[in-house]
């Protein structure tokens, strides 16, 4: 009938669109979305003479730790960050973290665990906590160390008691070997981890039957198209939550692995030390006017609440007031260390192990 003949039309005519509207959105969108930042600019001057890179360097840092950076996926461990070819800025190696100096020849292997600030996320490899503290042993001790950056995104003491079993098992940690967890901001408590997420999704698929499949992979197949995955950017801005705000479950799993960790590292022989890290718009240089963030108030008030319940942990070394005397910026973004803040962090830890004859 005619009134087939023009439905019919209108249904092709829609899917066109929606195909040249998808196709459009793959070819222009890297090339919109790296206009729209040139034009706006990433990083404050502030943020960028204390980093050290030059305004026409801005973009190339900036797709190093946010655009190329990958993760790949550890057993037991959750997501971790995969190692890159020679870069620049940042450089991930294959099996031992950042790249944090030559590491060769070693008289004792000190390894850092932590999450992203620990990691040094929107810092150069030279301008980390791990690498500032290696040249403080180097420069004050006549010792031979090797130092290491374990830091990973998102990774909290659940993540870390894990990821140091699993390094042990695997031979990477041996006896009397040191090991620094530097924790506090990313505790979350039980929260699901990416990872954790990805595979109960696709556990759930493994017991669908052979005719009910598409009811996973059609749901995923249209979220990838462009067009939805430009509305999902759009939906994390509205509605990103990424802390838990259960301060007395996070204070209960923050306090249990300390606990843990302390007796598996004294039955393993591993000197151990877990440091309450300083957190954000509560501690460091009180100009944030760089960070260029809403609601510092209630930002102020998240990290006040979440510090004052987390310093009463037993069993963790406070450097929460380690930046106060900071004369620069203490942080490049809304959570991850400047370089000014990694080297002053680095020297207090320095300096507690040295109080309690660690060297």
């Amino acid at each position: 009938s005619v009134l087939m003949r023009i439905i019919r039309k209108y249904i092709v005519a829609l899917f066109i669109i929606f195909f040249l509207l998808n196709f459009a959105v793959l070819i222009l969108w890297k090339g919109i979305y790296n206009f729209a930042l040139s034009k706006k600019g990433i990083y404050s001057d502030e943020v960028k003479k204390e980093i050290g890179i030059k305004k026409d360097e801005e973009m190339d840092f900036y797709n190093e730790f946010w655009i190329d950076r990958k993760f790949k996926y550890v057993k037991y461990i959750g997501e971790l960050e995969k190692h890159t070819t020679s870069q620049k800025y940042l450089n991930i190696t294959k099996d031992k973290g950042r790249y944090n100096g030559e590491n060769n020849n070693c008289e004792q292997n000190i390894l850092f665990y932590g999450s992203s600030s620990l990691f040094g996320y929107n810092v150069k490899d030279n301008q980390t906590i791990p690498f500032h503290f290696k040249k403080f042993l180097n420069k004050n001790l006549n010792k031979k160390f090797c130092v290491f950056n374990y830091g990973s995104a998102s990774h909290f003491s659940t993540h870390e008691n894990i990821f140091f079993q699993n390094q042990f098992i695997n031979k990477v940690i041996s006896k009397n070997d040191i090991l620094i967890f530097l924790d506090g901001t990313a505790e979350n408590g039980n929260y699901n981890s990416k990872a954790d997420l990805a595979l109960e999704n696709l556990f759930d698929y493994t017991h669908y039957n052979l005719m009910d499949k598409y009811l996973f992979t059609f749901p995923l197949t249209i979220k990838t198209l462009p067009i939805f995955q430009i509305f999902k950017i759009y939906q994390n801005k509205k509605n990103n939550k990424l802390f838990n705000d259960d301060f007395e479950e996070i204070f209960y799993i923050f306090q249990s692995n300390i606990n843990m960790r302390d007796e598996l590292c004294s039955l393993l022989d591993l000197k151990c030390f877990t440091f309450l890290q300083p957190f954000p718009f509560i501690t460091g240089k009180e100009d944030k006017s760089h960070l260029n963030i809403k609601n510092i108030q209630d930002k102020e008030e998240f990290w006040q609440k979440k510090y004052d319940i987390l310093k009463s942990t037993k069993g963790v070394h406070d450097l929460n007031n380690s930046l106060k005397m900071n004369k620069k910026i203490s942080f490049v973004d809304s959570i991850h260390y400047s370089p000014a803040a990694s080297k002053i962090i680095a020297k207090n830890i320095f300096d507690k192990l040295c109080l309690f004859n660690i060297f």
